[in-house]
């Protein structure tokens, strides 16, 4: 009996590790091969209410991929109220006339989402592990972002004047000094500026924007050279 028993021990022991073999390997597949996206059908015809079909419902589900635009999420094949408002909504955070229907220029912007393959974006990235290494006459830049973007480094010995964007995917306006620019779209920048002047106060600002055009901004912050 004593040997049965252990014998089952063994046994519920391995599978147990059996089983956490495969989920550290479906956890090393997933890191491997992240998923980036959400893959929607493009959207073939101008729709508006009363329309119905597999437009409607590739537009539905394409919608629904974002609970800001469309928070019912019903993909029924019918384009009703429900519908209206989220192509509303769609429209109103890519600069569209709310119009509430899909034209020409909706469609056209709906299907360039689509083919670019980012879903809906509307989320700026979000910019953090700030860092300056500065010389006599050159800082160098380091900075990552929450998911892949460009990056700008705006520069100068004066403060800099800024505004406010006036659109979704527009930048800031930000006057006065210099920029350099990140050489690619990436998580993690590094940007290298140089001919600066010994024992001087600079002020700088970075910026990131992702492949959608949404832009973020630190605040202007300050270093000295040595």
């Amino acid at each position: 009996m004593n040997k049965m028993i252990s014998l089952k021990k063994a046994e519920y022991g391995y599978v147990l590790f059996f089983a956490a073999a495969l989920l550290l390997l479906a956890g090393i597949m997933l890191m491997a091969n992240p998923v980036h996206a959400a893959m929607f059908n493009p959207i073939s015809s101008q729709l508006s209410v009363g329309s119905s079909g597999s437009n409607v419902t590739n537009l539905q589900a394409f919608l629904a991929s974002d609970s800001n635009i469309y928070p019912e999420g019903r993909v029924t094949g019918y384009y009703g109220g429900l519908t209206r408002a989220a192509v509303m909504q769609f429209q109103a955070n890519y600069e569209i006339s709310m119009v509430g229907a899909v034209g020409p220029i909706t469609l056209a912007k709906i299907n360039s989402v689509i083919n670019a393959g980012y879903g809906i974006d509307v989320y700026a990235p979000t910019i953090s592990n700030i860092s300056v290494q500065k010389t006599n006459n050159t800082a160098t830049f380091s900075w990552a972002t929450s998911e892949l973007a460009g990056g700008k480094v705006y520069y100068s010995t004066s403060p800099f004047g800024m505004s406010e964007a006036v659109g979704s995917f527009s930048e800031p306006f930000i006057t006065g000094g210099l920029t350099m620019m990140a050489v690619n779209s990436q998580s993690s920048q590094h940007v290298v500026v140089s001919n600066l002047h010994p024992n001087t106060t600079y002020y700088y600002i970075i910026e990131a924007q992702d492949a959608s055009g949404n832009v973020s901004v630190t605040l202007q912050s300050a270093f000295a050279t040595n």
